[in-house]
């Protein structure tokens, strides 16, 4: 039986179908064009039939005419070659969707700097910033939307290749300001040196906190006013004292900071003082501090639960 081979001009015209850029355009094409040469492809191999595959994908070319094993090799070389164009494709087009869901999903806003120079962001920066998404494009952003006060260290930051967070002011397109906690870190986008930045409104948190540094303030301000001596404690460990207790007990305050509570109570009242901070009671209660000199010194303390830099703190007034 005579075998079919392919012509040099039916070479060319395959070949050209690998110049279309779309890959899965290209491939559909050159199966159109083996099905006229009487080459066509199916799910199951059969008898003679040729498989070309690429990691998961594969595809199979049968005939029911007497094929050449050259234009076999030359089919299942341009096959092969297309294919993986077309599984190269599919997963760029998927890294692509899973980064562009990642970024629209977001809470945060993110932007690619290099040197300064915003080359990506996504849709949440624009929106933090009230911009135009490309308009936050570009090397004017930095210098609009930082807080003048705040940008030389933003500047240094950058220069620096700092990594970690910390926290600004920045400037919307309407001129309003917002505390931003900015998180960064050095990467590469191919070969190029990349910045990622991610970018918090954090306005709310920071209020919050400074109302609590506020009421902090004021309750080591009332206590002090109210009590001879006053002690911060954390899992019964003295954190802070101040006041009168030098002159009341002899103690430094170097002396105490840093030491169990219990280090200073009389053993005969060490049980009921250890219930007490280890069940959180507030109130008054009664005990007895040893002085330096090794002196029982009988004290009424008030004990609130409070905080401290925001930590969960015990105060107690003697």
């Amino acid at each position: 039986m005579e075998q079919f081979a392919f012509s040099a001009a039916d070479i060319a015209r395959l070949c050209r179908v690998l110049a279309e850029p779309d890959a899965e355009l290209a491939l559909r094409w050159f199966v159109e064009r083996l099905s006229s040469f009487g080459i066509h492809t199916g799910d199951s191999p059969r008898q003679g039939a040729r498989v070309v595959e690429v990691g998961e994908s594969r595809l199979v070319f049968s005939s029911a005419r007497s094929i050449a094993d050259e234009t076999w090799l030359c089919v299942c070389d341009l096959a092969a070659a297309l294919l993986r164009r077309v599984v190269e494709a599919r997963q760029h087009r998927q890294v692509v969707e899973r980064m562009q869901l990642l970024s629209e999903a977001s809470f945060e806003g993110i932007m690619v700097n290099v040197g300064g120079n915003v080359i990506d962001a996504n849709a949440r920066l624009a929106e933090l910033l009230k911009m135009e998404p490309d308009e936050v494009l570009g090397d004017r952003t930095m210098r609009q939307c930082v807080a003048p006060e705040d940008l030389p260290s933003v500047v240094e930051r950058v220069a620096s290749g700092y990594e970690g967070s910390y926290v600004i002011t920045g400037i919307r397109k309407d001129g309003s300001r917002f505390r931003a906690e900015l998180q960064s870190k050095q990467g590469r986008l191919g070969k190029r040196p990349v910045r990622v930045v991610a970018v918090r409104d954090v306005t709310e948190r920071e209020r919050t906190l400074e109302l609590l540094r506020e009421s902090e303030t004021r309750l080591r301000d009332l206590a002090q006013a109210a009590f001879e001596v006053t002690v911060s404690s954390r899992e019964g460990v003295i954190i802070a004292v101040t006041g009168k207790h030098q002159q009341l007990f002899g103690y430094r305050t170097e002396d105490i900071e840093g030491r169990p509570i219990l280090d200073f109570v009389a053993p005969a009242a060490i049980p009921h003082t250890e219930e007490v901070i280890t069940e959180g009671q507030m109130g008054v209660y009664q005990t007895t501090v040893m002085s330096a000199s090794g002196e029982p010194i009988p004290v009424e303390v008030v004990g609130v639960t409070s905080t401290l830099d925001g930590i969960p703190t015990r105060i107690a007034g003697l």
